[in-house]
């Protein structure tokens, strides 16, 4: 058995993120969806706050991680912190997210980086400006 830390992060949306696409038992009932996630991908990118949050202000690109699937042709995340489903599109939109920030992960690259580095992520460098993990 694995015992992973989790280092420095504030929630634990790195975990819920890898744990849902992962998983043996995906945490929705429509099967469109839950096929969906199991052929999805990690996600752990970097979107904007929305309000000031722990003395930093509006606008402050803080790390975080998500699952992003097609189901029913539609492009969706699901949020690794909050499990909330939304389209892709919003989501990234709601989030100020740069899509060339972000770094996928099939389950399998998933597995292989939390055995390799024992943690649920982030695995590469943080891009400048990021204030902080979430």
């Amino acid at each position: 058995m694995i015992t992973l830390s989790q280092n420095d992060y504030i929630g634990n949306c790195y975990e819920g993120a890898a744990i849902e696409l992962l998983g043996d038992m995906v945490s929705v009932s429509d099967e469109n969806i839950r096929d969906g996630i199991r052929d999805g991908f990690l996600v752990h990118g970097y979107p904007q706050l929305q309000a000031e949050s722990g003395g930093h202000p509006k606008g402050t690109k803080y790390g975080h991680a998500w699952v992003e699937f097609v189901a029913d042709g539609i492009e969706w995340c699901k949020d690794g912190g909050t499990g909330r489903i939304c389209p892709k599109a919003l989501y990234y939109m709601a989030g100020k997210i740069d899509g060339s920030e972000c770094k996928r992960y099939t389950a399998q690259e998933a597995s292989r980086m939390i055995l390799k580095h024992k943690h649920w992520g982030v695995w590469e460098e943080v891009p400048e400006g990021v204030a902080f993990k979430g």
